[in-house]
């Protein structure tokens, strides 16, 4: 009922390593800011993963 939110607003991820990472920062900018999510990833390899298998089916139905 305040006028604050409860929690602050994160402004995304920030990287923390230990030492030095083993790739480039462009490559780590890039990951950084793409839209892409875990989630959004997981969709999309398990909708390949559907299609393939229904690939797969015809083939075999095929036989």
């Amino acid at each position: 009922m305040g006028s604050s939110a409860s929690k602050p607003e994160q402004s995304g991820y920030q990287w923390k390593a230990s030492g030095t990472p083993g790739v480039s920062m462009p490559v780590l900018d890039s990951l950084q800011s793409s839209p892409e999510t875990d989630a959004s990833r997981a969709k999309l390899v398990e909708q390949q993963i559907h299609a393939r298998v229904a690939e797969e089916l015809k083939k075999l139905q095929k036989r």
